[in-house]
């Protein structure tokens, strides 16, 4: 099956589902009841051992979720990814891979490895800012939502913007601090922190600036750096990822067109936020993660790179 065909397909047909499951009682029993455990909780919580798709055990998509996976899972889902994909992903693999080790890189020649911390703002970056993660440690990438943060230095929307900061930076603050972006975390860690978006116009990345450095959230620090994610690819150099070679000249290409026609938003670990206002700003924020061809292409980001450990 091919990624074309899956518009009316559905995906979960692939999966065990729990079924009627009738037991008589014998004939000295009270009763000659038919007990059914179809939808009652206990059938839930048989199927929910025994036939279990391996990708309802991720939430966040993390290490620790890989590592508990056995390997019959794993193999299960490596065996649907490509019956789901086929070679369609490999290139957004590759992708992903490639930006997240020029990252890297860069970033440890710049400030010094586990110096830093990365903050991809908005869906675009969030899948990269992932798999960056489970290469400098999964602390050190704070994906945060937030869309059109331009507005905050647009002319035309700076009165509106500057009111909704008004009535909800304590709120977002206090978000801040559930995912340790608080401004005391960024003043006494000891660490640089990488605010980071693929810039076309720069006005994101300006937007943001603006924001944070508002006296109501962070100040001004001089441990926070703003970066546009291409001025953290070098110009021409061959690099290796997943077992190929790649030219960075090619990779800057590649990325470009991908996060200009919004090609990896789907696979985003945050939801569209309009606003500060907006309920995804709040302490119990969870990522987005709700579409099994896209989880399974979440997972394979992350298989990728716990194989390539071994």
């Amino acid at each position: 099956m091919r990624i074309g065909s899956l518009k009316n397909y559905n995906y979960n047909s692939i999966y065990i589902k729990p079924c009627e499951y009738n037991r008589k009682s014998d004939n000295n029993s009270q009763s000659n009841k038919i007990i059914s455990f179809k939808g009652s909780p206990l059938s839930k919580f048989y199927f929910s051992i025994f036939n279990a798709n391996p990708l309802n055990r991720f939430k966040n998509f993390t290490i620790d979720e890989y590592l508990r996976l056995s390997q019959k899972d794993l193999s299960r889902l490596r065996s649907e990814y490509e019956a789901a994909w086929g070679g369609l992903g490999s290139l957004s693999e590759l992708v992903h891979d490639a930006t997240a080790i020029c990252m890297k890189n860069s970033l440890d020649d710049r400030f010094g490895q586990d110096k830093y911390i990365v903050v991809p703002i908005g869906r675009s970056l969030s899948s990269i800012g992932k798999v960056l993660g489970y290469k400098i440690g999964e602390d050190n990438v704070k994906n945060i939502p937030m869309s059109t943060a331009r507005r905050f230095v647009d002319e035309s929307y700076l009165d509106q913007a500057e009111e909704e900061l008004s009535r909800n930076a304590v709120r977002f603050v206090k978000y801040l601090e559930s995912v340790g972006l608080g401004p005391d975390s960024i003043k006494t860690s000891g660490k640089n922190y990488i605010i980071t978006d693929c810039c076309i116009s720069g006005n994101s990345l300006k937007g943001a600036k603006s924001l944070f450095e508002s006296p109501s959230v962070w100040g001004q620090n001089d441990n926070v750096h703003f970066i546009d994610v291409m001025d953290l690819l070098a110009d021409n150099m061959e690099i290796e990822s997943l077992g190929k070679l790649l030219n960075t000249a090619n990779l800057r290409i590649l990325l470009k067109s991908s996060l200009d026609n919004c090609r990896f938003k789907v696979y985003s670990f945050v939801s569209r936020c309009n606003s500060l206002s907006d309920t995804k700003f709040a302490a119990e924020f969870c990522p987005r993660v709700d579409d099994d061809m896209c989880n399974l292409f979440r997972f394979k980001l992350l298989d990728n790179e716990m194989s390539g450990r071994k």
